[in-house]
């Protein structure tokens, strides 16, 4: 059937014209007749998408908290439910056609954007922000070339948090400021683990922060070196100390714990050579553990030697 103009139309709310102006959300049918009094009936169903198109709402489906590294996952929420997302980063490249975004594994602070879309026709978009909460992992240390039995001083930057400290030679600390001594020769790396009060985790780790050397004694060339040595070491009962002195004079012999405070003291006056002194149990009275016996001549402490000692109990 074809209609011959000129055309007469009918809307369903009383308009009789080619267009309906005024027209709200609903289903509308118009009836066209033509010439020779032949019609037909179409539908026609309005929406209004500034309406429907409101700019959507952002859930972060995970949590409140978003720590280092972990994964977002995020959900826009429109009350047109035929409609579609797009989401994308602040540079505007697309992340994700979907209702639903997850960002894996996120490393800094960054925000997102969706807008709702419905027959080529966009919402306003909606922003989120993404808040990374890593806790300051940073930390100083008062020294870091020193001699075995040393005390280092160390100090993390984050402060009401938990700690965890690795220096390298096996030791640990949950102290926010701890003292370390270490035993052996050689170059430790220092690892700090922070936790804050949201469970956010962070970690430093400086290699070969610490470089330890086992004496600063010199002697004049040609002379003989001195020397410190310990035995039976490990030793359970009595302590043989055999000192090599380049001269006479007086000399100050030390037993240090881990931390470098002084347990024992002897000063000593020796004549040039190897001089034994033996120890006793009763004289040292120190419990199984790890130390350091320090040699130095009196009045010369920046010129010693400092050696690993262990007690272990009587079997």
């Amino acid at each position: 059937m074809v209609l011959e103009p000129p055309y007469q139309y009918l809307w369903s709310n009383g308009e009789m014209g080619e267009t309906a102006p005024g027209l709200n959300t609903a289903s509308y049918t118009v009836t066209i007749t033509g010439s020779e009094g032949q019609w037909f009936v179409d539908t026609v169903q309005i929406e209004i998408l500034d309406d429907l198109l409101a700019t959507p709402q952002i859930v972060n489906v995970n949590q409140d908290v978003t720590c280092l590294y972990d994964d977002v996952s995020l959900q826009a929420i429109s009350a047109l439910s035929k409609a579609s997302y797009i989401w994308f980063d602040e540079d505007g490249d697309v992340l994700a056609e979907a209702p639903n975004l997850t960002l894996s594994q996120v490393e800094s602070d960054q925000t997102v954007f969706v807008r709702t879309a419905y027959h080529n026709c966009y919402s306003e978009q909606a922003a989120y922000f993404i808040d990374v909460h890593a806790p300051d992992a940073g930390f100083e240390a008062d020294q870091t070339n020193v001699l075995a039995g040393d005390t280092i001083h160390f100090q993390a930057s984050a402060e009401n948090a938990q700690y965890t400290w690795h220096f390298g030679d096996g030791s640990q600390s949950d102290l926010s400021a701890p003292a370390h001594v270490y035993q052996t020769a050689g170059m430790y790396s220092v690892t700090l683990e922070v936790r804050d009060s949201n469970g956010c985790t962070n970690s430093l780790m400086r290699p070969n922060l610490v470089h330890v050397e086992l004496s600063t004694a010199s002697s004049e060339p040609g002379m003989p070196k001195m020397e410190l040595q310990a035995h039976p070491n490990p030793f359970a009962g009595m302590l043989n100390v055999t000192i090599q002195a380049p001269v006479d004079g007086k000399y100050s012999l030390r037993l240090l714990d881990n931390q470098g405070k002084t347990l024992w003291r002897r000063q000593v006056d020796l004549t040039a050579g190897k001089t034994d002194i033996p120890l006793t149990e009763n004289e040292l009275s120190i419990a199984p553990g790890s130390y350091f016996m320090q040699l130095n001549a009196v009045g010369k402490e920046e010129e010693r030697i400092v050696i690993p000692l262990i007690k272990v109990p009587r079997p």
